[in-house]
């Protein structure tokens, strides 16, 4: 971190973001350089970045948090379209399951930036649709239960 801070003040790197950290690394980061973003795995069921505060320390803090593999990543994709919640969600709001975990990620906060994959045109435009996805509170709560791989 000094490094980047002093590649910083030389002006050869205008931003600093960190991937894959906690909320105590994040912290002794910020003592060092301001920190503008957190790239951490995170899905629905891959939840740890918000049961450890990360997710929320990022929102309080102003840090863009980038939700790398935001369906799974690396083949697990897959677990989404067997979920029996989210292919009923997925019913429910007329999308697939892969928007509804999408849409599950954008409702946890506004300075979330998933980063879905996008070797496809047909990824990308589905991956926009979830923008629409509409779930309830409950809909929320149930997704929030889901179990970590």
């Amino acid at each position: 971190m000094g490094e980047l801070a002093r590649l910083q003040q030389d002006g050869k790197v205008e931003h600093v973001g960190l991937s894959n950290v906690n909320v105590a690394q994040i912290r002794i980061a910020q003592g060092i350089l301001p920190v503008v973003s957190v790239q951490n795995k995170c899905h629905v069921f891959m939840q740890r970045s918000l049961r450890d505060d990360v997710v929320g320390y990022c929102a309080r803090s102003q840090i863009a948090f980038l939700a790398h593999s935001p369906v799974g990543g690396h083949g697990r994709q897959k677990r989404l379209g067997e979920s029996k919640l989210l292919l009923e969600l997925a019913r429910r709001t007329d999308a697939t399951p892969w928007q509804v975990a999408l849409a599950w990620l954008l409702h946890q906060g506004n300075h979330i930036i998933p980063i879905p994959g996008a070797s496809r045109p047909e990824s990308i435009t589905s991956s926009l649709q979830a923008c629409g996805v509409h779930l309830s509170r409950e809909d929320l709560a149930a997704l929030d239960g889901l179990q970590d791989w």
